[in-house]
C-alpha cells in the first residue's frame, strides 16, 4: 500500500491473480484475453470518500468471477492518473511482452488485451479526454455538440460524421478533445476501438431505457410527449408486478411507483422481454413503431445467432437516433442517444453485447462495498480481506460445475423430479419455467420430467398450436423466434421428446388472453 496525491493506493497484483486463476484450469490455453473495468465505488453516505477499483476479467471464462488488480481509496476520482495506474500499466506491459507462465502444464501463455469496459466518466478520465457532456465529449467520431437551455445538457443531433481513429487521437490531433495523457497509451491498444461506449448496462439499460421510461410516466419530454395518464401508469405497474420472470432472471420487476429505486436488471427486463406486451397499450402507435427499432436492434446485438441480421440492426438503430427529435425533441438526443449508432459496430468488433458489458463488474463492486465492517481505515480492511483470502476468492471458477453440465441433468426432491438441467438453463413444470422452443421451431408446454430405466431422461409436453407473429414491422417477429398464441390454447394429446431436441429456453407472459413468447436471449 502506498501513499498517492489525494489518497492512497494498494495494488494486489494482476500476474498473481491470473497464474491461480489459470492453474486451476483443466486445460489451460495457448492464449488469454482480458476485460478491464475502472469506475468509482462511494462507501460511505456521510463521506465523499471513495474507491477506485481496477477490476479485470477474462473473456474465455465468463463464468469465472472478476478478480480485483488494486484499489485507489481518497476523495473522488484519483487527481493524479499517472500515480494511479502506473503499477497497472507496467505490470500488463510486461505480461503482453512476456506472458505468464504456468507450473502445471509447464507452458507460456500469452496475454492480450480485448476492451476496457467502463461507465462515461470514467471512460473519459482514463482516455485522459473532456468529459461526455462536453461539446467535443463524443469519443468515437469529431461530431461538436450544441448546449441546449430546454434539457440543460449537452445535444449531439449529427449522426454521419467522421470517425476518430487511433493515430490521430495519439497525434493529438482533436484540439479540445484532448485533457491529458493517460498511461494507457504506453499499452499496445486501439485508444478509439477498445474502449467500447455500447456496454449494455450503462448505455442502454442505464441510458436509453431509463429515460424512456421516466420520461413516459413523468411527461418531461417537453411538448413532443404528452405524459402517461394516472390510468396508463396503473396499468403498466399493475401489469409489471404480476409477472413471474423464469429462474435465470433473478429480479422482479417492480411496479411504476418504484421506478426511481429500479436497478440495471429491471430496466434489462423491461425492455427485452414485457415492453413489447405492455406497451402498445400506453404508447401512441407511431411512438411504439418507433421503439420497436431500439428493441429490434438491440434484440439482435444481444444474441451470437442473429449476427446476420446485424446491417438490419445498424439502420434500425440509425433510425431510432435520427428520428427521437421526431418524438422526443432535438433538444434530448444526448450522449448516450448519439452513441447508440455505434452498437452495431461494437458488435461485430466483440460480440453480442454482454461479452463487454459492465455487469459482472458492478456485481463484484457490491462485493467490495460489503467487505467493510466499519469505517477506519477501509482501504486496509479491503486489502487484509482479499490477502486471507487470495487462494478461494481467485479460483472462483465454476469448473466442476462446468463439467456436470457436459450432459443436461435432473434434481430431484423426495423422489420428485424438480428440474432440468442445462448449461445456460433450466426447466421446470412451474409456470414460467416450462415454456421451451424446439430445434424444429415447435414451442412446447412441458407438462413432466421423468428418467426412464436406463437413466433416459423424457421430457413430456403439450404443443402450442396456432403462434403467429407479435409485430409484423419493422421486421417479423418470428424472425427473432417471439410469437404470441391466443388463450385458451388448443390441446392436443401429450408427446414426449428428448432433452437433445431442446433449443431454447422461452420467457411466458400472459396478458389479455394472448401468450407472449421471447427467447430468454442468453440462452438462443
Amino acid at each position: 500500500m502506498k501513499t498517492i496525491e489525494n489518497g492512497e493506493y494498494w495494488h494486489n497484483g494482476l500476474t498473481k491473480c491470473l497464474r491461480k486463476t489459470l492453474e486451476n484450469w483443466v486445460d489451460v490455453p495457448n492464449k488469454v484475453k482480458l476485460n478491464f473495468n475502472f469506475d468509482g465505488l462511494p462507501i460511505f453516505k456521510s463521506s465523499n470518500k471513495e474507491f477506485w477499483p481496477i477490476l479485470c476479467n477474462i473473456y474465455e471464462r465468463p463464468d469465472i468471477d472478476p478478480f480485483v488488480i488494486g484499489i485507489y481509496f481518497g476523495v473522488g476520482k484519483p487527481k493524479n492518473i499517472d500515480q494511479y495506474l502506473d503499477d497497472f500499466v507496467k505490470e500488463i506491459g510486461n505480461l503482453i511482452k512476456e506472458g505468464i507462465y504456468i507450473e502445471k502444464p509447464n507452458k507460456i501463455v500469452s496475454i492480450e488485451i480485448r476492451c476496457f469496459i467502463c461507465d462515461s466518466p470514467a471512460r473519459a478520465y482514463i482516455k485522459g479526454v473532456c468529459n461526455f457532456n462536453a461539446k467535443h465529449g463524443c469519443l468515437k467520431c469529431v461530431t461538436v455538440g450544441e448546449y441546449s437551455h430546454l434539457s440543460h445538457t449537452v445535444t449531439f443531433p449529427e449522426t454521419n460524421c467522421r470517425p476518430r481513429t487511433d493515430q490521430e487521437f495519439r497525434d493529438k490531433k482533436y484540439g479540445p478533445h484532448h485533457k491529458k495523457d493517460s498511461p494507457i497509451l504506453r499499452l499496445p491498444v486501439n485508444m478509439i476501438q477498445d474502449l467500447p461506449i455500447a456496454d449494455s448496462l450503462h448505455l442502454v439499460d442505464l441510458g436509453i431505457m431509463k429515460r424512456l421510461l421516466v420520461g413516459w410516466r413523468n411527461g418531461n419530454f417537453g411538448k413532443y410527449i404528452t405524459k402517461w395518464s394516472a390510468r396508463n401508469s396503473e396499468t403498466v405497474s399493475n401489469f409489471l408486478v404480476k409477472r413471474k420472470l423464469p429462474s435465470e432472471i433473478h429480479r422482479s420487476v417492480r411496479g411504476l411507483d418504484c421506478l426511481s429505486h429500479w436497478k440495471a436488471s429491471e430496466y434489462r427486463s423491461f425492455l427485452l422481454y414485457l415492453s413489447i406486451v405492455i406497451l402498445p397499450e400506453v404508447l401512441q402507435h407511431d411512438a411504439f413503431s418507433h421503439f420497436l427499432a431500439f428493441f429490434c436492434g438491440i434484440t439482435i446485438c444481444s444474441c451470437k445467432n442473429y449476427s446476420h441480421f446485424l446491417p438490419l440492426a445498424k439502420e434500425l438503430l440509425q433510425y431510432f437516433v435520427e428520428h427521437y427529435k421526431d418524438f422526443y425533441g432535438p433538444d434530448y438526443i444526448t450522449s448516450n442517444v448519439h452513441n447508440v449508432v455505434q452498437l452495431t459496430d461494437e458488435v461485430q468488433r466483440f460480440g453480442p453485447l454482454h461479452t463487454f458489458s459492465a455487469y459482472p463488474f458492478e456485481n463484484k463492486l457490491y462485493l467490495i462495498k460489503r467487505m467493510l465492517r466499519h469505517g477506519n481505515k477501509p482501504l486496509a480492511q479491503v486489502a487484509k480481506k482479499f490477502s486471507e483470502d487470495s487462494a478461494s476468492e481467485m479460483s472462483k471458477g465454476r469448473e466442476s460445475r462446468q463439467i456436470a453440465y457436459v450432459e443436461p441433468f435432473v434434481t430431484t426432491n423426495s423422489r420428485k423430479i424438480n428440474a432440468l438441467n442445462f448449461s445456460d438453463f433450466k426447466i421446470s413444470v412451474k409456470p414460467q419455467n416450462k415454456y421451451v422452443l424446439c430445434n424444429n421451431n415447435d414451442i412446447l408446454e412441458v407438462t413432466k420430467i421423468e428418467t426412464a430405466v436406463n437413466s433416459e431422461i423424457k421430457i413430456t409436453y403439450y404443443k402450442i398450436t396456432d403462434i403467429s407473429d407479435v409485430f409484423e414491422l419493422p421486421i417479423k417477429s418470428s424472425f427473432l423466434k417471439i410469437f404470441k398464441a391466443k388463450l385458451p390454447t388448443t390441446r392436443r394429446t401429450e408427446t414426449i421428446v428428448s432433452p437433445k431436441d431442446i433449443k431454447t429456453k422461452l420467457v411466458c407472459t400472459d396478458h389479455k388472453n394472448y401468450l407472449y413468447f421471447v427467447p430468454l436471449l442468453h440462452t438462443v
